[in-house]
């Protein structure tokens, strides 16, 4: 198995770039010389023009490089695990198990469509979780009915949203697979998405 690379731009933050040298073809020290760069920006309380110059000509040059300097949907995710957990062990933990889930939906051979998908599914799953932690951390309480029927709202909402996210992907993957009939004695066989067997006509 590939170990992945990561990244550290400041130490509050670690960045994972997944099979990053054969997305990029890049070299170590090319590797290392950009997150110089990077880590110089951050650090910065006003970035140097040139330093701002080379990334964005770095990140036109190899766009898969770009989630080593901030990427949106980790950032959200992370945001997510330490409001809905709060203790560090835990949180390595779940987001380790995040990133299997999206490693097991197929997500660095996916089309960019899929990645994205996949990506909003992992977060709406995540958006679940949170509102399931508050909604029973509220029950245990002395909590009033009205705050309890919010959170039950809010919960209600983010497993339709979690739900709509899966389906889309679904219908995305079937749109993907060519249709193929069998003809087979008297039946014809539809092989897409679903297998369906109707009588030949």
């Amino acid at each position: 198995m590939e170990e992945p690379t990561k990244i550290i731009v400041d130490p509050y933050r670690q960045i994972r770039v997944n099979k990053i040298k054969k997305l990029t073809q890049l070299g170590q020290k090319q590797i290392d010389d950009f997150i110089e760069v990077v880590e110089r920006a951050y650090n910065a309380k006003n970035p140097a023009k040139e330093d701002l110059q080379a990334i964005r000509q770095f990140l036109r040059d190899y766009p898969p490089m770009s989630k080593a300097v901030f990427a949106v949907v980790e950032s959200v995710q992370e945001h997510i695990i330490k409001n809905t957990i709060g203790f560090p062990v835990a949180e390595v933990a779940m987001e380790e198990y995040v990133v299997g889930i999206r490693d097991e939906m197929g997500y660095h051979d996916a089309p960019v469509m899929e990645k994205l998908l996949i990506e909003n599914i992992v977060t709406a799953w995540l958006h679940v979780q949170y509102c399931e932690s508050q909604l029973a951390f509220r029950l245990q309480g002395q909590q009033s009915i009205e705050l309890i029927e919010f959170w039950e709202r809010r919960l209600s909402m983010s497993h339709r949203r979690y739900l709509t996210a899966c389906e889309s992907l679904a219908k995305i993957r079937k749109m993907a697979i060519p249709a193929l009939q069998l003809n087979i004695g008297d039946k014809q066989i539809n092989v897409a998405g679903n297998l369906q067997s109707t009588p030949k006509r």
